[in-house]
């Protein structure tokens, strides 16, 4: 299938766009059908299927087969900043250009890019850009942010490896710094953490601007989000239904070992449904968490778990502690506890 065709050799005019799945098919297509409409011929686009949602993997598979500049990588389970990672690693391009699914941009970014990055001098010369800025709106607001993007791998590593970040350790310095410099607004002024970004501007020297490279952020309707939460907590009703007819069958109907694995299985799963509330990249106002919780805790079988689970303890007191509460706001408290007794169990939640 499209998982890894291509021939991989390095193309010094070309532009790698590296973006995970995650679980938006509707997006996914948008972004290759605006890469496909760019001025600029030369690119790629590196998906990392993380989406581990079989329609999402033959949806890929297909545009694949019809796209030859699409490269498709099936690593279903990882997260989001690893899916990136790995996207990096496979690149071909002088330069990469890590987007999401929600991103949208016209027709010219790509050449209004490329063109910045060799306004001074061509590729592979010192004088071409290490880094290319370009602006970032979201959908909801007009205020604009400057955002990295085009980078050369090189300048990242070299940025990161000079920087040392401790919490930044657990990945590979491409991505880590594509991640900080993708994530921060640059602006030195505004807080400590940006400091940062400007310190990384003056390793990588060539620094330049691409002003009328415009990206949109346009996130997935709420409508969407209420159709994955059902989803998630049907899939969940059948799990729990197959692990305790699993556990009749085999004769562990009344093994209290085996309802505490079970317990603390679904558990976790519940938690992991929440948890994208609670996860430090969450683009959700705070209105919207709580309601994303409520919806999730009003479901049957959310009852159902905590009302039975005998382990583990704390976490379902405090889930039990939620789903009886009367205001959102006691209910969400009582929810962030759960997660914060879970982590600290080392109860995987991501």
């Amino acid at each position: 299938g499209g998982c890894g065709m291509h021939e991989r050799s390095y193309n010094p005019h070309m532009i790698s766009v590296l973006m995970a799945a995650d679980n938006d098919a509707d997006a996914i297509r948008t972004v290759i059908r605006q890469l496909q409409e760019q001025t600029y011929p030369h690119w790629e686009l590196i998906i990392v299927d993380n989406s581990s949602d079989p329609q999402i993997a033959r949806m890929l598979d297909n545009l694949a087969n019809q796209e030859p500049r699409l490269d498709v990588l099936c690593q279903s389970g990882i997260s989001h900043f690893v899916a990136l990672e790995i996207a990096q690693g496979r690149a071909r391009g002088a330069y990469t250009l890590t987007t999401e699914p929600s991103y949208r941009f016209n027709p010219h970014v790509l050449q209004k890019l490329y063109t910045a990055a060799t306004a001074l001098g061509p590729i592979g010369s010192p004088k071409a850009a290490d880094i290319v800025i370009a602006h970032m709106k979201t959908a909801n607001a007009p205020m604009e942010c400057k955002r990295a993007f085009g980078a050369k791998a090189s300048a990242l590593s070299q940025v990161f490896e000079e920087s040392q970040l401790p919490y930044l350790t657990s990945m590979s310095g491409k991505l880590c710094s594509t991640r900080i410099l993708t994530d921060i607004k640059h602006e030195p002024e505004t807080d400590g953490e940006c400091n940062f970004v400007g310190y990384c501007f003056e390793i990588a020297k060539n620094i330049t601007y691409a002003p009328e490279a415009i990206f949109v952020d346009v996130p997935a309707d709420s409508s969407k989000k209420e159709e994955t939460i059902t989803a998630a907590m049907d899939k969940l009703t059948q799990e729990r239904q197959a692990l305790m007819a699993l556990a009749k069958h085999l004769g562990f109907a009344n093994s209290k070992k085996v309802q505490k694995l079970i317990s603390r299985y679904l558990i976790s799963k519940l938690l992991k449904n929440m948890y994208p509330v609670f996860n430090e990249e969450s683009q959700l106002s705070h209105e919207e968490k709580e309601n994303y919780i409520v919806k999730i805790l009003s479901n049957p079988v959310a009852h159902l778990i905590v009302t039975e689970a005998t382990s583990p303890r704390l976490v379902a007191h405090a889930l039990l502690g939620a789903i009886l509460s009367t205001t959102t706001r006691a209910r969400y408290a009582y929810v962030r506890r759960a997660v914060w007794y879970a982590r600290f169990m080392r109860i995987p939640l991501a």
